[in-house]
C-alpha cells in the first residue's frame, strides 16, 4: 500500500489553522494527558455554520483498508440505526467512520445506500477493502472518529471512495496482555491507545465470566486476575458453545469511555462471530520479543 495522507487544506473556520498535508491516521489518534484527541482537525468550530463556504477544506482525506462492513457489527433495522465502519492505514492505526439516522432521519435510507457503495462503480464495501475515505472529524468517548459533526447538511457528508477491492485484510495485531491493554499511555509506546482502531487478537486467554450471545459481553482473562471485555457483535452468530479452556480471539480494538476525564477507560475488543475464536496462539520466545521489540521502536520512529 501506497503511503497514506490525511489531507487537509488551509481551512478558513474562525480559530482553525490548516493541517499540513501527510498526516495518517496514527496521528489523527493523538491524544493529550486525559485521553482527549488533540489532532489539528478537531479544533474547527463545534456548530456548522452554514455560510461558511470553504468547508470541505476542514476534512480530512485518509486511505487504508476496510475491517469491516458496516453489517457485520450493527443491525440497519434497529431503532437508531448507524453506519460505522473502521479502516487502518499503512502507519498500523484505525479510526472509525461513522453516520446516523438520529440527525438526518428524512433521507437516512438514501444515506446508508450511499455509505456503502462506491459511488463510482456500485461495489458493496467489503472487509479488505482498499478505500478513501473524506469527512470531518469528532472526539468520541475517547477516540477520534471521522464523521459528520452529527449534521444532516449534505456539505457535512462523509464519503467512502473504492480504490481496490479485496485488497486483503491486515494480519491481526498480537497484543501483548490484558493488563497492557486495559493500561493508559498518552505517549502510546503501550497501553490501550496504542491499539485504537486496529484489528487485533488475544493469543492466550480463557473466559472467566459475562454472557455468549450475540450483542453480549464476555470477561477474558491471560493470568486469572486481569480481565478484558470482549463485545461480541449483535450481527454475528454465537450459536455454537461458549469457548472452554485456553483460546485466541480476533476483532477490532475499540474505545467507548461513558466516564468523565480521563479518557483512559473502556477499551474492548469487538469480535464478529464465534468463528474468530480459535487455537491459542504461543507465546514469543524471548529472542523474538528482543526482536519485535527492536521493531516497534523504529516503527515509533517512522511515525
Amino acid at each position: 500500500m501506497r503511503a497514506v495522507g490525511c489531507v487537509v487544506a488551509a481551512c478558513l473556520c474562525a480559530g482553525w489553522c490548516g493541517i499540513a498535508e501527510g498526516e495518517s491516521i496514527w496521528n489523527l489518534q493523538a491524544v493529550n494527558a486525559d485521553g482527549k484527541g488533540i489532532h489539528e482537525s478537531l479544533d474547527w468550530p463545534d456548530q456548522y455554520d452554514p455560510d461558511h463556504d470553504e468547508l470541505s477544506e476542514c476534512m480530512v482525506v485518509i486511505e487504508g483498508i476496510l475491517l469491516n462492513s458496516s453489517e457485520e457489527y450493527l443491525d440497519p433495522a434497529r431503532t437508531s440505526p448507524a453506519s460505522q465502519v473502521y479502516v487502518q492505514d499503512d502507519s498500523g492505526a484505525g479510526v472509525a467512520v461513522y453516520a446516523g439516522k438520529w440527525y438526518q432521519p428524512d433521507i437516512w435510507d438514501a444515506e446508508y445506500e450511499r455509505l456503502s457503495k462506491d459511488p463510482g462503480t456500485g461495489h458493496v464495501f467489503q472487509a479488505g477493502d482498499l478505500v478513501r475515505v473524506t469527512g470531518l472529524t469528532l472526539f468520541y468517548k475517547g477516540k477520534t472518529n471521522i464523521n459528520e459533526r452529527h449534521e444532516g447538511d449534505p456539505e457535512c457528508n462523509v464519503t467512502i471512495e473504492l480504490i481496490a477491492a479485496g485488497a486483503g485484510m491486515p494480519s491481526a495485531q498480537l497484543l501483548p496482555s490484558v493488563s497492557v491493554c486495559n493500561s493508559f499511555d498518552q505517549t502510546r509506546t503501550t497501553g490501550g491507545e496504542r491499539y485504537q482502531g486496529q484489528w487485533c487478537r488475544f493469543g492466550n486467554v480463557e473466559m472467566v465470566g459475562g454472557t455468549w450471545a450475540a450483542g453480549q459481553i464476555i470477561q477474558v482473562s491471560d493470568n486469572g486476575m486481569d480481565t478484558f471485555d470482549v463485545l461480541l457483535s449483535e450481527m454475528g452468530d454465537f450459536s455454537q458453545p461458549a469457548p472452554t479452556g485456553r483460546f485466541s480471539v480476533t476483532g477490532l480494538f475499540d474505545q467507548e469511555d461513558d466516564g468523565v476525564l480521563p479518557y483512559a477507560d473502556g477499551y474492548r475488543l469487538w469480535v464478529k462471530s464465534g468463528a474468530y475464536f480459535g487455537e491459542p496462539v504461543a507465546e514469543p520466545t524471548a529472542g523474538a520479543l528482543f526482536a519485535i521489540g527492536v521493531l516497534m521502536g523504529l516503527g515509533r520512529r517512522r511515525r
